[in-house]
This record gives C-alpha cells, sequence and structure tokens, in this order.
C-alpha cells in the first residue's frame, strides 16, 4: 500500500471514531476535556447534596468556559468561569463581585477543598459534546466585570496576620457575598458559607 494511503486510511480512522463519540454522553473531568485539545461545545446535568444542576461547556483556541446553573431550595444560581493555559476568571451572575486567579494555585485550591466534598476539575461529569465553530466573545472575561485578584486578596491577608490558606480564602468569598444584595444567601448557600 503506498504511504498517503496509510495516510489516509488513518485519517478516516480518526473521523470515524470522532463521529462515533460526537453527540454521545461520556463520563469526562473539566481538565480531562480541556486536555483534549478538541473544539467542542458540551452539555451536562448534574444533582448533588445541595441541589441539582446544568451547565454548558465551550472549549476551543486553547480556552474553556463553563456556564453552570444550579437550583438550591427554591433559589437558582448560575456561575460562569473562563479559563485559559494561565489564568481562571470566575463570577456569579447577577453579583458585583468576581474573582481571578492564576490556574497552578486554581488546580492548589481544588486539591485543598476536596477535603470539603467541594466539585474540582477532576471530577467526572456526564457530558455530551459536539463540534461547534468557536466563537471568541464568549471565551473572554466580560470587560464590564471587575475581577478581583486573589492572589493579592490573599497576600493582603497575610499582611494583616491572617493565615493564607483555603479556609481564608472561603472566608473572604462568604464574606464577599454580604455585598450581593438580594442574592446574599443565594450567595452563601452556593459557597458552602455558615
Amino acid at each position: 500500500m503506498p504511504k498517503g494511503d496509510k495516510n489516509q486510511v488513518k485519517n478516516n480512522e480518526q473521523t470515524t471514531k470522532q463521529a462515533q463519540t460526537e453527540g454521545q454522553a461520556q463520563n469526562l473531568s473539566l481538565k480531562e476535556l480541556f486536555a483534549e485539545g478538541k473544539t467542542q461545545k458540551c452539555q451536562t446535568s448534574f444533582e448533588s447534596a445541595e441541589g441539582k444542576g446544568s451547565g454548558q461547556l465551550y472549549i476551543g483556541n486553547g480556552k474553556m468556559r463553563t456556564d453552570m446553573t444550579m437550583v438550591v431550595g427554591d433559589k437558582t444560581l448560575t456561575t460562569h468561569m473562563i479559563t485559559d493555559n494561565s489564568m481562571a476568571y470566575t463570577w456569579i451572575e447577577g453579583q458585583n463581585m468576581a474573582f481571578k486567579m492564576p490556574i497552578s494555585q486554581t488546580e492548589q485550591q481544588q486539591t485543598e477543598t476536596q477535603k470539603q466534598g467541594s466539585a474540582d476539575l477532576n471530577t467526572k461529569y456526564a457530558v455530551t459534546c459536539t463540534s461547534w465553530n468557536v466563537d471568541e466573545s464568549l471565551l473572554t472575561p466580560p470587560a464590564n466585570i471587575n475581577f478581583l485578584d486573589q492572589t493579592q486578596l490573599l497576600q493582603t491577608g497575610q499582611t494583616a496576620g491572617q493565615p493564607s490558606n483555603s479556609d481564608s480564602l472561603k472566608t473572604q468569598q462568604c464574606a464577599a457575598c454580604d455585598s450581593a444584595g438580594d442574592a446574599k444567601e443565594q450567595c452563601k448557600t452556593a459557597l458552602g458559607c455558615k
């Protein structure tokens, strides 16, 4: 078989494999989805002790966006996260507080908070993915939102004599909920604040 024919067979096998998995539910973590490097749009739904939720994930151009909606009691909370190769940007819809932090710190925080039962980048979700034409506006942090740098917040906490760990970060995040107006209780419930 000529060399060109072997490459064509290999390409056809890859295309067939991709077509077989596209549109079918798979159990993958956010980290695994991002690592695949595919341009795809995924849907998921989940249930936890706190409530039920669903979400959309958009992956393309080395970036990922998650839009998750969770129903806790009679409240609905929608959270957003955009990650690129270096930073993670998170915000809760309807609130005027948002955070950004380096990916390396996000992964470290995820490891620390796993003990508290929080979802992390390695939690597997049932996702159904299809290819999509990348809309760069969905993968860019909104310009109208002021993202507070959590690294700076932690450093400020250290200079004030507070320990720099997941407990102090959670305390700061819960305190930020106080400025959320009508969504204060919803924010505290979503973060697991006491």
